[in-house]
């Protein structure tokens, strides 16, 4: 009975000519990589029973979200790090790169992203203390002054 339901599911599940997309937008990728207001907030870097974590908040009022390892752009199985140029702060930098850029999709344009954040933001940070990194900072020490709102 349940393969009968779920083939009858397969049947009705609509196809791409289903839709009409006259009226949607047409956007390239191009286009988004330079979005024309940046991400507001502040990554919150902390130690937490002696391993360095990141969190994200949208705005002073709200919740912090942890900020996940992007092993998608990074493989790296360790945690996250910064105040020097190794494979946790690397890793923090692939995160912090997919939040404030999360337009960006040109090959390869993401992993220069990060390796900008890791030279001019990540390594320069003080080793192992905690600290509230706005994201408009990091706009402005990447030379992208023109993200911030």
């Amino acid at each position: 009975m349940k393969a009968t339901k779920q083939v009858n599911q397969m049947e009705t599940r609509k196809k791409l000519e289903d839709y009409d997309f006259r009226n949607v937008r047409d956007v390239t990728h191009e286009a988004l990589d330079r979005p024309e207001h940046g991400v507001k907030g502040t990554i919150l870097l902390r130690i937490v029973e002696g391993a360095p974590v990141a969190l994200y908040r949208h705005d002073e009022n709200g919740s912090a979200e942890l900020l996940i390892p992007r092993y998608d752009r990074f493989q790296y199985e360790g945690g996250f790090e910064w105040g020097y140029g190794g494979t946790g702060p690397q890793s923090l930098s692939h995160a912090i790169a997919a939040l404030v850029y999360p337009a960006v999709f040109v090959p390869g344009a993401q992993a220069e992203k990060a390796q900008l954040i890791l030279d001019e933001v990540v390594s320069r940070l003080p080793r192992g203390v905690e600290m509230d990194l706005a994201v408009d900072q990091i706009y402005k020490s990447c030379g992208e002054p023109e993200l911030i709102e």
